[in-house]
């Protein structure tokens, strides 16, 4: 197998210690910010813990997906129309995750915390009017793409 196969077969493992390290940077940063404040502390690591485990389960799941498979690589899952039921709960577990977030933000405390903690996140504004704003403009992004690969938009090899 090529390296490139390799990456493609196994991105989904290399995207786990990122996604951890993700969580770190906001532990770091945050207790940095949160100083000695014990519930805005107790607060960030309820965010970091669910933000690590929230992120890490689609990329376990395209694992499983690919390990089982029930896909060959990575980019099966850019291809819904031609996958099976890995791909396809693969993306049915993407919404979900949006549609949680954006009730968090939307209808849940998130907009706030999140302007009240913008210093973990680079350019995001300190309203949370505007954080509903950046967070509205992220979903009909997500939208975007998982209409466009639905459609078959993406080429099927690169």
């Amino acid at each position: 197998m090529d390296p490139v196969e390799v990456m493609f077969r196994y991105f989904w493992l290399m995207a786990i210690p990122v996604t951890a390290a993700n969580g770190l940077y906001f532990w770091i940063k945050g207790s940095a910010a949160a100083g000695d404040d014990a519930d805005r502390r107790e607060a960030l690591r309820r965010f970091v813990v669910v933000f690590v485990v929230w992120s890490v389960l689609p990329w376990l799941w395209m694992g499983a997906g690919i390990m089982a498979g029930g896909a060959e690589t990575v980019m099966s899952y850019f291809h819904p129309t031609s996958g099976g039921i890995w791909v396809w709960s693969w993306h049915g577990l993407m919404i979900l995750l949006v549609l949680v977030a954006a009730g968090w933000v939307f209808v849940g405390k998130g907009a706030a915390w999140i302007a009240e903690n913008h210093e973990l996140f680079q350019r995001m504004p300190n309203e949370p009017w505007l954080v509903r704003g950046v967070v509205g403009l992220m979903v009909v992004g997500t939208v975007a793409a998982e209409i466009a690969m639905w459609m078959g938009a993406f080429p099927a090899e690169f």
